[in-house]
Formats: C-alpha cells, structure tokens, sequence
C-alpha cells in the first residue's frame, strides 16, 4: 500500500511539475510579444494609419502544417512533408532542433498599448466581428521556447486585409533571452503573397 502511496505521490508531482512549466512558457511567449511589440509593428503591412488587429489566441494554429497542407492542396504537386522539412531546416539553421513532432505553445497575448508607432493597435479574440474595412492582421502561430538555450522564435503570419486587395506574409523570428528581457536577434520570411 505505501508503494503505491509513493508512485501516485510522484506522479502527481510530475503533473505539477509540467504544469508550472507550462504556465511558466505561457507567460514568457506573452512577455516575449509585449517586450517587441513595436518591432511587430513596424515590420507591418499597410500604412501607418492602417490599424493593427492582434488575434488573442496565439499558437492556436500551426502554421508550418496548415500552409504546407494548403500549398499541395492549391497546387496539386509537391508534397506536404518535403513542405514542412524545409520550413523547419531553414529554423534550425538558427541552432533549434525541432521537427514535425515538436510542441509548440497555445497562450494568450496579453495586455497591448493601444497605440504603437503611431499606429492603433487592439487585441480581439474574434476578428470576423471587426468593424475596420481596412486593417493589418497579426496572428502568432508557433512559439518555441528553448529555457536552457535561453532562444526562442515565433512565427508570425500576418495579413493585410482591405476591400480591394488581401496580401499575407510570414515571418520567423527569433530571440536571445538578455539579461533583463528577450532580445530580438533576426527574421527570416517563409513567405508572401
């Protein structure tokens, strides 16, 4: 009976253990957007009187899959995983090692300044309700956080939405944790459109 007191004992501080780390990636991944903000913004689409949407959830999609998914789809050639392994050799070109069996981390982008660079910025967690014709769309898909390493990189697919046109981009960027905040280091574009 105490043996099995033992193993629920330390499963259960297990599953506390993955929790605190998972609460713990959250919170860097929000702190990380917050911190580069004005970076985000700047690298934007549009005109600077073109407000910014930024979609609440973030890692909600993966981006890797759900592109090179469409891609093939669209093109009818081509095949999904040679599309994944290049958008992943082009990241751990940056010294990452992830592949297709990599986790990334779903948060919620916290609390904005309403302006940045000038620009109106709002965080909405449902963008088909937006009352903007013209609007810049920020969406954060994969984050990876690498603690250890003290790197991450996100992926940001973002979108310019207007009534005569619609253009999207995505970008990878990445991040060196600084002494006192995460430091932008460089980007990559996967693609454009």
């Amino acid at each position: 009976m105490a043996g099995n007191f033992k193993h629920l004992l330390l499963g259960c501080t297990v599953i506390l253990l993955q929790s605190c780390t998972n609460a713990q990636e959250k919170d860097t991944a929000a702190r990380i957007i917050k911190e580069n903000i004005s970076l985000f913004v700047a690298d934007s689409y549009g005109l600077t009187t073109t407000p910014i949407i930024i979609q609440k959830s973030a890692g909600s999609i993966n981006f890797i899959n759900e592109d090179c998914e469409a891609v093939v789809d669209l093109t009818g050639s081509g095949s999904i995983d040679t599309c994944k392994e290049s958008y992943l050799a082009l990241i751990n070109e940056e010294d990452f090692s992830v592949n297709e069996h990599t986790s990334y981390i779903s948060y919620q982008v916290g609390a904005l300044p309403s302006k940045v660079n000038g620009r109106h910025v709002s965080i909405q967690s449902d963008i088909h309700n937006t009352d903007h014709k013209d609007y810049v769309l920020l969406d954060f898909a994969n984050t990876y956080i690498d603690e250890q390493d003290k790197k991450a990189f996100i992926i940001l697919k973002e979108t310019d939405v207007s009534p005569e046109k619609t253009g999207s981009k995505a970008e990878v960027y990445f991040f060196e944790k600084g002494k006192d905040k995460w430091l932008f280091k460089k980007k990559k574009l996967l693609v454009t459109s």
